[in-house]
């Protein structure tokens, strides 16, 4: 009697181990909380439980499940890296749901979760090579000339080098990014200093696109909309000390600044396209998903033109684009078969605030304190809309699969 036990015990821990490291993974590699929640919890009660109670945050998931006469079992996990990997995450995806289908053994899972980690990556070259185009075209996107453009690149070319360097020695990550922003404001300011006809502030905004981690902070704050307080605050905290630090350390060395004119409105939507692809490139996007990030981040940045073109105030313009990205990350998440996570983390860049970012530090350093409240404010609204808006679509589409799940009597399993 007592061996039976044991085995059940054994065979519920394993279950749940399990369907843990499948989680563990997903938020590695850029999973929201709530998908990893969700996925845990449907592949337990795949394998026979009754009830499965799930915690997670960014660097942490406790999970209970309840096996009725096997037992109780809670497991937790610490989460200790961070990497955004969008093809990793649409294999883990899609075997979460092969997984709760088939009834995978737990070996078996765990065989195919090696296979889906193993799917190729870009050359650390090919790295350099999203790094420059990202610094480039959001140098030109924020209103720099091309020089400024392929200043940016370059300086972004030696950013990554040294930042690869000192994540090879394990240098806390704060202290390597406030390190990273000064060396890119320094090398910036030298290029002014040799009396190039550059605008250092653009050059800086773009390399900062590199560095800000706008994606966590508007992901910060759509958890806690979505309930995810826990999860939202500390994520939110990170995102402002890191945000606060990498501005700091560009504006610290910041130069006079020449006239700079406004972006030309074709030139502001093609860096658009030209950064999301960076980003894509960057997270590991492949194949035909690669285009229609750059044209679904196009599409964000020509909603915020529209609606600034009609009069209506830019913060409306942020909500809408936001709106625009998320509803077909949505639709295109359906037709290719994979989580819209892969599309918005990538599309929405264009909108994240850095130039205001930046700015908020430039003001606070000069002891401008009316226009760094001014500035710092409307930094965090923007933050707010966007998150607003990709949160209204999903309140949109839960409401349409809840609806279509009373009118079909089963639950819909959708790959958003």
């Amino acid at each position: 009697m007592d061996s039976n036990k044991n085995k059940q015990s054994t065979e519920t821990g394993q279950l749940l181990s399990a369907a843990l490291d499948l989680g563990e993974q997903m938020l590695i590699c850029g999973g929201e909380v709530n998908r990893v929640e969700d996925t845990i919890c449907r592949l337990c009660k795949a394998y026979g439980a009754k009830k499965v109670d799930v915690f997670s945050i960014t660097t942490c998931i406790i999970a209970t499940a309840d096996f009725g006469e096997q037992g109780v079992v809670t497991q937790t996990r610490r989460i200790l890296e961070s990497k955004f990997d969008m093809t990793v995450l649409s294999e883990l995806n899609d075997l979460s749901r092969r997984a709760c289908a088939f009834r995978m053994a737990p070996a078996r899972l765990r065989d195919e979760l090696q296979k889906a980690k193993e799917v190729p990556h870009y050359s650390f070259w090919g790295i350099i090579g999203c790094w420059a185009l990202i610094s480039a075209a959001f140098s030109v996107f924020f209103g720099g000339s091309m020089l400024d453009g392929i200043i940016s690149a370059m300086i972004g070319v030696v950013l990554c080098i040294v930042q690869a360097a000192l994540n090879r020695v394990q240098v806390n990550k704060y202290l390597a990014v406030v390190l990273c922003s000064l060396l890119g404001g320094l090398l910036s300011n030298l290029v002014f200093a040799a009396n190039f006809p550059v605008h250092p502030a653009m050059i800086n905004i773009g390399n900062i696109m590199l560095l800000i981690p706008g994606i966590g902070l508007t992901s910060a704050i759509r958890d806690v909309f979505s309930g995810d307080t826990m999860s939202g605050l500390l994520r939110s905290s990170e995102a402002i000390v890191l945000s606060i630090a990498i501005a700091w350390g560009f504006a610290a060395t910041a130069s006079p600044e020449l006239d700079v004119p406004p972006t030309i409105l074709w030139v502001g939507i093609l860096t658009a396209g030209l950064g999301a692809l960076g980003y894509s490139l960057w997270f590991n996007v492949r194949g035909k998903r690669l285009v229609f990030c750059a044209l679904v981040g196009m599409l964000g940045w020509s909603i915020v033109i529209a609606i600034e073109a009609i009069g209506l105030a830019d913060f409306w313009g942020y909500y809408f684009g936001a709106i625009a990205v998320a509803l077909f990350a949505q639709i295109l998440a359906r037709t290719l078969k994979c989580p819209a996570t892969v599309f918005i983390v990538t599309a929405a860049m264009p909108l994240i605030p850095g130039g205001s970012l930046y700015a908020t530090m430039r003001y606070a350093i000069a002891k401008d304190w009316s226009n760094f409240t001014a500035y710092g404010l409307r930094t965090l609204g923007y933050a707010i809309l966007i998150s607003a808006g990709i949160l209204t679509v999903m309140t949109i589409v839960h409401i349409i699969e809840i609806l279509l799940n009373r009118k079909n009597g089963r639950r819909l399993d959708s790959n958003g």
